[in-house]
């Protein structure tokens, strides 16, 4: 009966250790997966602004060169801001194929795993 009840009490300990285990598991892979999410939010954010700043001066280049054969500064900056709205207005036609999509797939697929 003795031997019965250290059984007991050897399996109950295992399963308590598995569940601590599982549970630190459980932690360790969000936190990865959070970490890796960040990591792509913040490295999207820096190309992003990298992104942004080649477009501002390649925009300020092209008004100056543009106004060099139209005569006007004003007009080249118009005619500069106006592919400035047709490539924004194609962004928020396009946005879901462009942009939400691709952005989303790639959240989900790191979440679960696949993306590496």
């Amino acid at each position: 009966m003795e031997e019965i009840k250290d059984k007991i009490e050897e399996v109950a300990g295992n399963i308590k250790e598995y569940a601590d285990i599982q549970y630190k598991l459980a932690v360790y892979k969000a936190t990865d997966k959070t970490s890796s999410v960040g990591a792509r939010i913040w490295s999207a954010y820096i190309i992003g602004l990298v992104f942004f700043l080649v477009v501002a001066f390649t925009g300020g280049a092209a008004s100056f060169w543009l106004a060099h054969y139209t005569g006007s500064l004003a007009s080249a900056l118009l005619i500069v801001a106006g592919i400035y709205l047709v490539i924004a207005i194609l962004l928020l036609v396009f946005k879901n194929q462009l942009l939400v999509n691709p952005i989303r797939n790639s959240i989900i697929k790191e979440v679960l795993g696949n993306g590496k």
